[in-house]
């Protein structure tokens, strides 16, 4: 049964009981609070005396779809490197804004720097927020200084610790999709993505209800919502435990408080 750590902030205790011990899929998940919120690097120092062996980290606020998981662990498997950090290309200046590049050394077999979060990208190598490292990775992170600008602990500044200590990290290009979950459309790019993933039009839990007469197009429905004759939704998801009575939505989330609609621009009220 594999191990997995969930290190946990202001959604405890809402996580563990959504999420529950990882019998369901044959994990064995064990939370551990983060009790105060100092960024990344930060987090993933919570589990240093918990792990010695090569794992694998991964952000929580990352949608993402591998081409080709194994040659993200391969690398340490096979020592040929001690850290591997998921990549893409990509051309999407505001993405890579979101993310951190990556550049190569000369023979671009691995990686001489990370830029977190580039004003000025100097390479279209995005890293994706999936990692795979060596244990001796910890030591780098207790080494991490705050950043001038958000007064935090971040795991590039590790990663770049990491290599200017003398240790090879590689970066492969196993990434097929990414969001960085920010804003409200972002959540609905990720079921957009998923529909088109499965080869689905419309996804509707078992758990939920939709009414004959309803019109749903490229719409995701959560468990326990009821979606009522007379609704037309498009390009839209239906949160857990909503109800839809008789609206046209395009492009929304649709909670049991609200409907939020999503502007493809990413620019949400109140984000700048």
């Amino acid at each position: 049964m594999r191990q997995v750590y969930i290190v946990i902030g202001h959604l405890r205790p809402q996580l563990p009981d959504y999420i529950g011990d990882g019998s369901r899929w044959n994990l064995k998940i064990e939370y551990i609070e983060q009790r105060h919120p100092l960024g990344t690097a930060h987090a993933a120092l919570q589990l240093e005396e918990l792990i010695h062996d090569p794992f694998v980290l991964i952000l929580g606020d990352v949608y993402f779809e591998l081409g080709d998981p194994k040659a993200l662990v391969e690398p340490l498997e096979t020592g040929a490197a001690a850290g591997v950090l998921a990549a893409k290309y990509e051309e999407d200046s505001e993405a890579l804004g979101r993310n951190f590049c990556i550049l190569l050394n000369d023979n671009e077999e691995s990686v001489r720097k990370v830029v977190e979060k580039p004003l000025y990208a100097t390479s279209t190598l995005k890293g994706c927020g999936i990692y795979a490292f060596q244990p001796s990775v910890f030591d780098a992170i207790r080494k991490t200084p705050r950043t001038a600008l958000r007064d935090e602990y971040e795991i590039t500044h590790s990663i770049q610790l990491f290599i200017d200590d003398g240790n090879r990290v590689v970066a492969p290009t196993v990434v097929r999709q990414d969001v960085n979950l920010t804003f409200p459309v972002d959540v609905l790019q990720c079921n957009m993505l998923y529909l088109d993933d499965v080869g689905r039009r419309t996804l509707v839990d078992p758990a939920a209800r939709v009414e004959e007469g309803a019109e749903l197009d490229e719409v995701v429905v959560g468990p326990g919502a009821i979606v009522q004759t007379g609704a037309k939704l498009k390009r839209s998801v239906v949160f857990p435990d909503s109800r839809v009575g008789r609206i046209e939505a395009c492009e929304s989330l649709i909670t049991p408080g609200a409907v939020v609609r999503c502007r493809p621009d990413r620019k949400q009220p109140g984000a700048g």
